[in-house]
């Protein structure tokens, strides 16, 4: 609720200070009361954000809405009934005279906070440390022990592109776009690829298996045959957040680490 909270408050400054800019810059004043800001556009602002904004938020996340678009489209359209209240009488001298801008304010408003609430949620996605998402990471690989979050752990982000590249960032290594089709180790392997992370020290620390069949999933076990166990590192699985057609894979690695493609293991038999 604190999210949408912030996103409207920093959504109508937003507008009402750009479409104020604008009008003053044109040679009218008339219509733009700045100072009602605090006592009028906070307050409604925050309201119908906790409305309407709420069950959005649980709507957004069922149905694994993600861009920015659909925020800013979602925020336009929650700004409508405001904007009705206000804006009416559409007879009155004021509509006649400054409309328009109020429209843009009102409206712009709904736009932006839509915006700031996507970006907002953007950077919690990535930067969220929080006991409670390591705790659900022990949960998915069958873990008990403690999931290292110190403060020198970056985040390497990895998702799919297309039907060929990898991509990444974050990590360093020998290149962040990896493509399955010309790369020399993995031209021969299909639409598959397998990367290994490794430490400041060059110790192999993680591989990392893509697998592209329409879209592109990840995998991930020990960086060695004679280890059994995962790093102690965060990692976190979200759908989409990058590319639509991609899960997108985030390893809270150590400073240092790099990620390079390595062989897949050959055939035995």
């Amino acid at each position: 609720m604190s999210m949408l909270a912030v996103a409207a408050i920093i959504g109508v400054a937003t507008a009402t200070v750009t479409t104020c800019g604008v009008g003053l810059v044109q040679g009218t004043g008339t219509w733009c009361g700045l100072h009602w800001i605090w006592l009028i556009g906070f307050p409604l602002a925050v309201i119908a954000a906790v409305i309407f904004g709420l069950p959005l938020v649980f709507l957004f996340r069922k149905w694994r809405l993600t861009k920015w678009w659909q925020f800013g489209i979602t925020g336009f359209i929650c700004a409508m009934p405001v904007w009705m209240q206000l804006a009416q009488p559409f007879t009155s001298v004021r509509w006649t005279q400054s409309g328009l801008y109020d429209s843009l304010n009102y409206l712009g408003s709904g736009v932006a906070s839509g915006l700031a609430y996507w970006w907002i949620f953007q950077k919690m996605s990535v930067r969220n440390n929080s006991a409670e998402t390591a705790q659900e990471n022990n949960v998915f690989f069958k873990k008990t022990k403690n999931v290292e979050t110190s403060d020198d752990a970056v985040a390497a982000v990895f998702w799919g592109a297309g039907d060929r590249m990898i991509c990444c960032k974050g990590i360093g290594g020998e290149t962040n776009e990896f493509n399955t089709t010309s790369h020399p180790k993995l031209a021969q392997a299909g639409y598959v690829a397998t990367l290994e992370i490794q430490t400041a020290s060059s110790e192999p620390a993680l591989l990392l298996h893509a697998f592209y069949s329409g879209h592109w999933s990840f995998a991930v076990s020990p960086g060695s045959e004679d280890s059994d166990e995962l790093p102690s590192w965060k990692i976190t699985r979200e759908w989409g957040s990058v590319n639509q057609h991609s899960e997108t894979l985030t390893i809270f690695c150590p400073k240092g680490c790099n990620v390079s493609a390595v062989d897949r293991i050959a055939d035995h038999y």
